[in-house]
């Protein structure tokens, strides 16, 4: 995957928010967060696919250009699903991690999904049950990923991400390598 900022990964999930109502019963709401992976996608590639120093390597978006979805946790919850959009590789794994951003510059990942693969030509969607607080959002972990061409995604002036590699198990802080 190529170390530009303006390129997005395309990630979608839903996560269940609980509203206390006035009678004092939870009412879950399905909440989106990330890109919109039906949109036409103009790139793809796989991060770390050309060196083991660089895998396995986690992709977080920082911003989007006109997305109509937040990529940030309004609210704590659960994500239930997400999808990725790509290419069929065997050698490529991926996983969704949940991300804290530190505010120093560096990221914790709090929690992570099992490994998935793209199975089939677009989008493809996972079931999961992964925990995430407000304000937390999520990265791709690009896990022994060592073909390209991968995952789709929107390459658009606005759109940037970090990228880190090597990342630490969950709940250790780490800079981004490509801020």
């Amino acid at each position: 995957m190529g170390r530009s900022a303006s390129r997005l990964v395309l990630v979608c999930l839903a996560i269940g928010c609980a509203s206390a109502l006035a009678a004092g019963a939870a009412d879950a709401t399905e909440v989106t967060i990330g890109a919109d992976v039906s949109q036409t996608t103009s790139e793809s590639g796989t991060c770390g696919y050309l060196s083991g120093a660089e895998r396995p390597c986690v992709f977080v978006d920082n911003a989007i250009y006109g997305g109509p979805f937040s990529l940030t946790s309004p609210c704590d919850g659960t994500v239930t699903r997400f999808r990725l959009n790509g290419i069929p590789r065997p050698e490529n794994h991926y996983a969704l991690r949940v991300i804290h951003r530190n505010g120093d510059g560096t990221y914790t990942a709090s929690a992570t999904t099992a490994a998935v693969q793209i199975a089939t030509e677009g989008v493809n969607e996972y079931s999961t049950s992964l925990p995430i607080k407000t304000g937390e959002t999520l990265g791709i972990d690009f896990l022994d990923s060592t073909e390209e061409y991968g995952l789709r995604w929107v390459g658009s002036i606005g759109a940037s991400s970090a990228v880190l590699f090597a990342f630490p198990s969950d709940g250790t802080a780490k800079a981004a390598s490509i801020p």
